[in-house]
């Protein structure tokens, strides 16, 4: 399905039931909605599952200009997805390049955001200096991808520190995540990382302490940047879970997905708990 949300045709999949309550998954760099289809099954037997390619990714066109993709755009995007499809409110669940959409969405639509599930992602760089350096960084890799092209630069994303536990994924795991990669095209993750990359995202660490929403903070034992980010952001959030996945890096719902998927199952069970007995007021075990 598609939804026109101003120049941008978005691809997505809305699959569950339509009542109650709605579960929103939004993708990391290089991936797409089918990224989440392994536990679409199982999450739709509890919830509305709506699950979108983000910009330059997938089926989901890609603008001339980057600055259309920074993630406040896009969060106004999927808020309108939202509307169209008649959605109130919804659990936003995000990883990585998807956790900071996630994230700039719950800032500014609180009201349309019941829980927010950030898995590996980061409120951005603090400083201007340090948002212009990873800008630098963005732009290079992005002419990167446009000179080597898609296969090359899968070989080197998939080889990047980040991603360093996956090496001990199954081989026909990795073979797919290649295939996922390698359906996108080249001007896509260009435009992508120049407009809604880390370097061209505005801070959201003073936006943190305003979050009154539950948030489950998901991050791998072994991602050890990204670790150090969810403990801080967790000591700031006022209502906030951290959930640390032993044995895994960057992208737990690979490298753990039976853990992760009981995690998001949880997170679903005690929304409607909550609405059944606290009228959205979050139960004390979700609190630090």
């Amino acid at each position: 399905m598609y939804f026109q949300a101003k120049d941008i045709s978005y691809h997505y999949h809305d699959q569950g039931s339509k009542g109650g309550q709605t579960l929103l998954l939004l993708h990391g760099f290089t991936a797409s909605l089918e990224a989440w289809e392994p536990f679409v099954s199982l999450w739709s037997q509890h919830a509305r599952v709506v699950s979108v390619d983000l910009p330059g990714h997938g089926k989901t066109m890609v603008p001339a200009d980057p600055s259309r993709v920074q993630v406040q755009s896009i969060a106004e995007d999927l808020c309108a997805l939202l509307d169209a499809l008649d959605i109130q409110e919804a659990i936003i669940l995000g990883y990585s390049m998807g956790g900071r959409v996630a994230l700039a969405f719950g800032s500014m639509f609180p009201e349309k955001t019941t829980r927010l599930v950030l898995e590996s992602a980061s409120p951005g760089l603090r400083t201007e200096s340090e948002r212009e350096q990873r800008k630098t960084q963005d732009n290079q890799l992005a002419e990167k991808i446009k000179q080597s092209g898609m296969p090359a630069f899968v070989a080197y994303w998939r080889n990047i520190e980040l991603f360093a536990s996956q090496k001990n994924l199954p081989q026909s795991v990795r073979e797919h995540l290649d295939q996922q990669r390698l359906q996108n095209s080249v001007n896509g993750l260009a435009v992508s990382l120049q407009g809604m990359g880390t370097g061209a995202q505005d801070s959201y660490w003073e936006a943190l302490s305003f979050m009154k929403m539950p948030v489950i903070l998901v991050v791998g034992e072994l991602d050890h940047k990204f670790r150090a980010i969810a403990e801080e952001m967790h000591a700031i959030l006022p209502n906030a879970t951290l959930q640390v996945c032993q044995n895994a890096g960057h992208a737990i719902h690979l490298e753990s997905p039976a853990w992760f998927a009981t995690i998001v199952m949880d997170m679903i069970h005690q929304q409607r708990k909550d609405e059944d007995h606290c009228h959205g007021k979050s139960s004390s075990h979700m609190t630090k």
